[in-house]
Order: C-alpha cells, then sequence, then structure tokens
C-alpha cells in the first residue's frame, strides 16, 4: 500500500485551520484510494510521499530536524511543501523561519498554495512548480437566513487577527447597541482579557468564547451579520485565503469584510467594512443583504470539500500512482 506522510507539528485537526482545512482533506482522499495516510513530525518507513506542513514559528529544533529528513528522503520528486503563511518573506518572519522555507524549497518538487496573491509573492523566491489549492468552506451551506434582526453581531479567528477586531471595536458605530460575539482560541481570549479594560464602547455588548465548528453552529441562528476587519495592506495578513468569508456565506448570514486580496472575487457580496459610512448602514439593517448572500452561496459552491479534494487528487494521483 502506498503511504502519504503530512509532516506536522500538530495531530489534532481542531488545534490548527492549516491541518483541519487541508491535510484533513488529503486524509480523505487516501481513504478512497486506499492509500495509507499519516500526519505528525515523525516520518514513517516506507513513505511514498511526504506533504510539509507548518513546524511552528518559533520551533527552531523541529524545523532543523525536518531539514535533515527531507534532505535524507531518496524520492526528492514526491516532497511537496504546503505553503499558507508568507514566512520565507524575513519581513514577515524572523531568519531562522524564514532560513528555514528557504531550505525546504531546494528539497521540494511542488509546491502548493492557498491563495493567487500567495503563489505571486512566493513565486519571487522560487521557479518552481506551484500548485493553487485553495481551502473549503466548513460547513454545509445554510439556506436559512436570518429574517429577523437580532443586533447581534458575530467575529470568529485566530489571535493573530485580534489586533483588526479591537481597531474595529474602537471605532464601532451604530444607531443602536449591538451585541459582538467573539470565538477565539486560548490564546486570544488570554489576550482578550488582558485587553478587556480597553475595549470599551457604548454602542457595544462583547461576549467572548472558545472557538470551535460546534460553538459556530450554535450561535448562529441569533445572529444577524458576520463581521471580518483586517488590512489589505498588513504584509503578513495580506495573503490570507478566502476561507473565512466563504465560510461566513455558507453559514448564511450578510458579512463585512476588509478588501482582501482572496476575497475581491466576492467584493460584490460583502459590504468593504472599511468605508465607515458603508459599514455603519450594513450595521443598521444588514439583512438588506440576504439576496447577496444568496448569491454569493451559488459562487462558492466551487469551493467545497468535494471540489478541492478533487484538486488535491489532480496533483497527489499524478506524483504517486
Amino acid at each position: 500500500m502506498r503511504k502519504i506522510h503530512w509532516l506536522s507539528s500538530f495531530t489534532d485537526y481542531n488545534k490548527s485551520a492549516s491541518i483541519r482545512l487541508r491535510a484533513k482533506l488529503i486524509q480523505l482522499l487516501t481513504v478512497r484510494h486506499n492509500i495509507n495516510f499519516s500526519i505528525g513530525h515523525i516520518i514513517p518507513k516506507d513513505t511514498d510521499l511526504i506533504i510539509v506542513g507548518k513546524p511552528g514559528k518559533n520551533n527552531f529544533g523541529l524545523q532543523e530536524e525536518w531539514i535533515n529528513k527531507l534532505a535524507n528522503f531518496k524520492k526528492k520528486e514526491n516532497i511537496i511543501l504546503d505553503y499558507v503563511d508568507h514566512l520565507i518573506d524575513e519581513k514577515n518572519s524572523n531568519t531562522q523561519c524564514a532560513g528555514f522555507y528557504k531550505k525546504v524549497l531546494n528539497y521540494c518538487a511542488v509546491i502548493t498554495c492557498s491563495s493567487y496573491k500567495l503563489k505571486e509573492k512566493l513565486s519571487t523566491f522560487t521557479k518552481k512548480d506551484i500548485w493553487i489549492i485553495e481551502d473549503p468552506y466548513e460547513f454545509e451551506i445554510n439556506s436559512n437566513l436570518q429574517t429577523i434582526k437580532t443586533n447581534n453581531f458575530y467575529w470568529f479567528g485566530a489571535k493573530s487577527n485580534l489586533k483588526f477586531l479591537f481597531a474595529l471595536i474602537a471605532s464601532w458605530e451604530s444607531e443602536k447597541k449591538n451585541n459582538l460575539i467573539i470565538h477565539t482560541d486560548n490564546k486570544g481570549l488570554f489576550e482578550c482579557a488582558s485587553k478587556i479594560n480597553q475595549l470599551q464602547n457604548e454602542k457595544l455588548n462583547l461576549f467572548f468564547d472558545l472557538w470551535s465548528l460546534e460553538n459556530m453552529q450554535k450561535v448562529i441562528p441569533d445572529i444577524s451579520g458576520i463581521v471580518i476587519p483586517g488590512d489589505p495592506n498588513d504584509r503578513f495578513k495580506s495573503n490570507v485565503s478566502s476561507n473565512r468569508i466563504i465560510t461566513s456565506f455558507a453559514l448564511g448570514r450578510p458579512v463585512a469584510a476588509s478588501y482582501y486580496d482572496s476575497y475581491l472575487e466576492y467584493k460584490e457580496f460583502f459590504v468593504n467594512i472599511d468605508e465607515p459610512a458603508l459599514f455603519k448602514k450594513f450595521l443598521n439593517n444588514p439583512l438588506a443583504m440576504n439576496d447577496k448572500v444568496k448569491d454569493a452561496q451559488n459562487l462558492i459552491k466551487k469551493n467545497s470539500s468535494e471540489n478541492i479534494i478533487k484538486k488535491w487528487e489532480d496533483l497527489i494521483l499524478r506524483k504517486i500512482i
């Protein structure tokens, strides 16, 4: 039986979006094609294909260990780098982390990226073959759109996105007082707790909880709109995939978001959160966007898990079968 290994510092799909949205699809693919799959920082013997995931920004010992294993792997044509953060650029990370990715480029045959912007930036560092394989949305499309304005809004994301949320909270203006439900990881909750005295706005009540797919589904029935603040000019975040916005559309709620490059395909279906007048109008009547949500849901079907698995199949089955 053929063997595929996803090289990762995490094995719990719920703790890392990069493996939940990407490695998990490879696992489904291997089941269909009777291929052995494993994930973790140790490469099993007789592995046929290695997909290099994220070792962690500051996990330098593990980075060196991986480089040595890749250097000694005999089937260099069967090494794929899954590149989802622009860390090869020292402006976005530390020297050692950037050095790790530069070394991996010496051994991998193919690179996968989650967005066109990421491919464009990585192309300045390598001439190797780069495939764009997007992230899927994470839920079955919810056609039960909100019909009652609840004044409840929702934000979800990792700790690295909180600085954009905090800026939004400080500038939040609406005719009525709103509630904002915030779901983030454990590190994010700690960050929110440490800043709670600064997160005060008379137009906003804040509620915090640990992010999980289950918790997302629990709150959505009471949500009027989803907010995704960001900064398209941020060197690190400008390369994000479309996952958060297509997942928001799949959840069936109107969206206000920053104009990240990977979001622009959907710009007619959401409100530009960085235009104060438009965002205030959104807060006052988010359900006016319901028809746009329906249109977006038709468009995002190309990013279903099934369609993204097919892209992985096109790449991987050529490599090992």
